[in-house]
């Protein structure tokens, strides 16, 4: 094998691939603290330094990122219900009908929601779900695919300070949220 120089040490070095244009010391080591493959690691949780200081996941710490799980939680619900809704087409003839669709669920589940969202009861919330389904459907000329949407915040998580209650409950209300589909949600990022 040739050897090349590094474009950063300008030392000399023999590649492992053709490609690589920087030495084994100056090339960012793919290996976390244990001297494991990042995201393989499992000493500790580690998965390639990705376990903050509170020995939590750093995307789901509740002290670094507050309001992460409950953000998670609520996402998680509305797709659930979503999903219930669009097995069975979301044809229902009345609110009562609406009611015993959703009575197994969890009371915990249903007063999570209802309080985050300043609702009175839980068939409000299917009712709003209802609407994110039909608003979708006219945006998009389409039936709705379970399989390739997700829950949009319209004003990004990213611009709300999740400590301050108000601002998280304002980034909670379901005013603020729609279904998008998931390649435009990913071109839209962090924008509104």
């Amino acid at each position: 094998m040739t050897s090349k120089t590094c474009v950063r040490c300008y030392g000399e070095f023999i590649p492992r691939n053709g490609n690589c244009d920087l030495c084994t010391t100056c090339k960012k080591p793919n290996k976390c603290v244990h001297g494991t493959s990042k995201g393989r690691c499992k000493i500790d949780g580690c998965f390639g330094n990705e376990i903050c200081k509170h020995k939590q996941h750093n995307q789901k710490c509740s002290i670094c990122k507050p309001g992460v799980k409950e953000l998670d939680k609520l996402n998680s619900i509305i797709r659930k219900i979503i999903t219930k809704l669009s097995l069975y087409n979301y044809e229902y003839k009345n609110i009562e009908e609406l009611d015993e669709f959703f009575i197994k669920w969890h009371q915990k589940t249903k007063k999570f929601i209802i309080e985050l969202w300043k609702v009175d009861n839980f068939i409000e919330v299917v009712l709003i779900c209802l609407e994110f389904i039909k608003s979708y459907k006219e945006l998009n000329e389409k039936d709705f695919n379970i399989k390739y949407y997700q829950i949009d915040h319209i004003m990004p998580k990213s611009k709300f300070n999740l400590i301050n209650k108000d601002e998280f409950d304002m980034c909670c209300n379901y005013k603020n949220l729609q279904i998008l589909d998931k390649r435009e949600n990913l071109k839209k990022s962090n924008k509104y």
